[in-house]
């Protein structure tokens, strides 16, 4: 995912925010489905404003208002780094997490830990 979400796109349709936001360090995707995700999304941000905002209480009202939700998430996206974020979403709940590079998979050690890592060296093509 390159960036946010265009409004358009069939997944913002379905509910918002969802999609890559750019970081002070990186990229951090979010996933909101339901108000209790964009609740928790919001107290992550520092935010908690946000999930009383009118344009924002529900899912139909935060795609009615998707342009103005989009621009919002950039702003206060960009204004954290993606380990505090992550640490936020991580105590509140919320749906996301840090873009990571083909390296920073590798060696992310809450991936080893789970073994959801499985390497063969069979060759499966060609």
């Amino acid at each position: 995912i390159d960036e946010a979400m265009p409004v358009e796109h069939p997944a913002v349709l379905f509910s918002a925010p969802n999609g890559r936001f750019e970081t002070r360090d990186g990229a951090f995707i979010v996933s909101v489905t339901r108000q209790e995700h964009f609740v928790a999304v919001c107290r992550a941000l520092g935010r908690a404003d946000l999930a009383a905002d009118p344009r924002f209480t529900s899912r139909d009202a935060r795609i009615a208002n998707g342009p103005a939700l989009i621009d919002l998430m950039r702003e206060e996206m960009a204004r954290h780094d993606n380990a505090s974020l992550h640490a936020a979403f991580r105590r509140e709940g919320a749906l996301g997490a840090p873009v990571q590079d083909f390296a920073e998979l590798l060696s992310d050690i809450s991936l080893v830990h789970k073994d959801y890592l499985q390497f063969s060296l069979k060759k499966t093509h060609g």
